[in-house]
């Protein structure tokens, strides 16, 4: 009987040894059992390092929910079967590379970004001049400005191209709105500085082109370029739905195509010229100068008549202007075969004398096409012509001191350019 007694007692201290020893489960101050989990001694609040998990992610002992914090400090939560991601940002990665923000908006893998409203905000992915588009020399590429926003201002989307010229020439830069109703605006840029600084005159300005009259024909720059690189900024303002025709930003914006071109330029001749000096008609008393040209340009791109007053000794007389710089006055002429054009006139006057004009015997005046290409100049006298009166179609004089519009026309630029009088 003793030693039954005692066999007993000693199954039973084996036993209380057996439900004492920890060394075969893994049982942490949490309660939760880690199967093959290691206790990190040097985590304060128990977190076990899964030895099965080769990126190191952790077991917060202190999260309810069960969910890991990675490697990388982000988050899977144990309560997404999905597998979702929450980022240390607060965003979430959804499994398909999406991104839903803080905000409940979706930024797609494109970069796009889908409100909450379930509108998508996907600008032009050249919307800002940093990300300008390549447009490579001989390509035309198809553009818009819907949901475009305006870096120089607010209210005037605008996108970005990036030009590279491999050689110095001429090059030709033509914006064609794809729907009439919109006035074209094409600038040109050595670089992306303006931006930056958002100021509309700068040093890296370089020239513009814009076509107001909003009925599909096209902005046109045409400039002789050195080899580098340029930025050109396309602007389409809406001319709709205003009576007086002035013009606004399209907030909804529209399509367009750019094309990038070199060409061969042409030398604008004068045929004959006409210059007359007309009497005071203004407040100051200030008199005026008129010209009438006829002439030729193959490329049918001229823009102004540059000139040169001078003295009974050929002295030149109006030299109040920068070192380089021409007088000069707008003329665009209305073309015919070959770039033939006829009465084409031109006309200083403003708010200021022209230096020289009261004691000018002759002027000195050459054409200048939109490339910078000077043609020959030619040297007259005065002399004095009537005003004209001029019909519809028919070309004309904005400042009307050569010309008069019948009744009920203006002299505005038609399709191409040219000064005209219509209604």
């Amino acid at each position: 009987m003793k030693f039954l007694y005692a066999t007993l007692a000693a199954s039973l201290l084996a036993l209380s040894f057996t439900a004492c020893d920890d060394d075969d489960d893994d049982n942490d101050s949490d309660g939760a059992v880690n199967t093959d989990a290691t206790a990190d001694a040097s985590t304060s609040d128990a977190s076990t390092t899964d030895a099965s998990t080769a990126d190191g992610s952790t077991t917060d002992a202190g999260n309810a929910d069960g969910s890991t914090t990675d490697a990388d400090g982000s988050t899977t939560d144990a309560s997404t079967s999905d597998g979702s991601t929450t980022d240390t940002d607060g965003s979430t990665t959804d499994t398909d590379g999406s991104t839903t923000d803080t905000d409940g908006s979706t930024t797609d893998t494109d970069g796009s970004t889908t409100d909450t409203d379930g509108g998508t905000n996907d600008a032009p992915a050249n919307d800002l001049c940093k990300d300008a588009a390549e447009v490579a020399l001989g390509q035309t590429v198809t553009g818009t400005t819907v949901k475009a926003h305006g870096e120089l201002y607010e209210d005037e989307p605008d996108v970005f191209y990036k030009l590279n010229v491999a050689a110095e020439g001429y090059y030709e830069l033509t914006l064609t709105p794809a729907v009439n109703g919109f006035a074209p605006e094409l600038v040109l840029w050595k670089d992306c500085s303006a931006f930056l600084t958002k100021e509309s005159v700068h040093p890296s300005y370089i020239d513009h082109d814009y076509n107001d009259n909003a009925d599909g024909s096209p902005a046109k720059l045409l400039k002789k370029l050195a080899a580098g690189s340029y930025i050109a900024s396309v602007t389409l303002r809406d001319h709709r739905d205003y009576d007086d025709k002035a013009l606004k930003a399209a907030a909804e914006g529209s399509t367009f195509t750019l094309a990038f071109t070199q060409y061969t330029p042409t030398t604008p001749s004068i045929t004959s010229v006409t210059a007359s000096i007309q009497e005071p008609e203004d407040s100051e008393g200030h008199r005026a100068l008129a010209l009438r040209i006829n002439g030729k340009d193959e490329g049918k791109d001229v823009e102004e008549v540059a000139f040169e007053l001078l003295g009974v000794n050929n002295e030149v007389l109006n030299t109040d202007r920068e070192e380089g710089e021409l007088d000069s006055l707008p003329l665009y002429p209305k073309y015919g075969d070959n770039g033939v054009f006829e009465d084409a006139f031109a006309s200083y006057f403003e708010d200021r004398a022209l230096t020289g004009l009261d004691s000018a015997v002759s002027i000195k005046v050459w054409l200048i096409d939109a490339a910078g290409v000077e043609g020959e100049a030619q040297t007259v006298g005065f002399s004095s012509f009537s005003v004209v009166e001029r019909n519809e179609g028919q070309t004309c004089d904005r400042h009307e001191l050569a010309t008069d519009c019948a009744d009920g026309l203006a002299c505005l630029s038609d399709a191409n350019g040219a000064d005209v009088c219509q209604e």
